[in-house]
């Protein structure tokens, strides 16, 4: 039987895992959309950059400084959010093991989506594929960790849950 503590321990993995996985998605959103446009010639004097978050084709307006701002904060948000839930559940000194294990495989799994984001920034993309292009490629990598990462926990999770039920059984 889970107790109200346990939902909300729960409830705030959940939580981390899916503020990673937006802190991921927004960018890469942005990204392809400006690839895209960039590629296909329907965008003319395209500017992009990671701050703001935001292409625009022509004049910059004071909503879309807002918008790429507020995109910014929520990939840079979502990261540090991430980072900090899972810490918090993998070094909580009342939980049991496979608690600390998710924390931590949460933990992990963050920093291994920025290291692989800075990885690409380290290969200076820009410099065959255009300006700013490292963002795109930065979360696209970054977009295969964690998919990669969220399938590891996938299984963790699994491997205990038959765990238990084979203890259970005997």
């Amino acid at each position: 039987m889970t107790t109200r503590i346990g939902r909300v321990r729960v409830a705030l993995l959940r939580a981390g895992w899916a503020a990673l996985t937006v802190a991921v998605l927004v960018p890469l959103v942005v990204a392809t959309t400006a690839f895209m446009r960039i590629r296909t010639g329907t965008c003319v004097n395209a500017e992009y950059a990671f701050a703001p978050l935001i292409i625009t084709c022509g004049r910059r307006s004071a909503a879309g400084d807002a918008l790429g701002w507020t995109l910014t904060a929520v990939t840079v948000g979502g990261l540090l959010l991430a980072l900090v839930l899972g810490l918090v559940r993998a070094l909580a000194g009342k939980s049991d093991t496979s608690e600390r294990v998710d924390g931590g495989i949460l933990a992990a799994s963050t920093l291994i989506v920025v290291a692989a984001a800075l990885a690409v920034v380290s290969t200076n993309p820009d410099s065959s594929w255009g300006t700013n292009s490292w963002i795109f490629f930065a979360t696209t990598a970054a977009a295969i960790a964690l998919v990669v990462c969220a399938s590891v926990g996938a299984v963790v999770r699994a491997a205990r849950a038959r765990r238990r039920a084979r203890s259970r059984a005997q």
